[in-house]
């Protein structure tokens, strides 16, 4: 039982170390106005802008899963949020493709 309330820190500590949080930053929007921001974007792949809500709130979503938000309210109006691309782990295999074979086992198994 000592044993478990040992472990279980360790084991939440190393959850949240070997996340991808890390690569999420607060910034200043010195240098992020929506202009700014939404030239980046439209000049990304895929990237899709959003402009200025009635909270000041903007930002843009880039094709690799990357993106910024910015502004708002309170503490909030002068910041930016950052984070990275989507990591690879999450790709599907596309390699596989399914026989007749596998069409027909599949089919099988229904009917029984």
């Amino acid at each position: 039982m000592k044993i478990r309330f040992l472990v279980s820190p360790v084991v939440l500590a190393g959850t949240f170390l070997l996340t991808d949080a890390a690569q999420a930053k607060t910034i200043s929007t010195k240098g992020n106005s929506p202009t700014q921001v939404e030239g980046r974007c439209g000049n990304n792949p895929g990237g899709v802008y959003f402009p200025p809500s009635k909270n000041g709130v903007y930002g843009c979503l880039n094709g690799d899963g990357s993106g910024i938000v910015c502004g708002g309210k309170g503490k909030y109006a002068k910041t930016c949020d950052t984070w990275g691309p989507i990591p690879n782990v999450a790709k599907p295999n596309t390699s596989a493709k399914p026989t007749q074979e596998d069409f027909d086992k599949h089919a099988a198994g229904r009917e029984q």
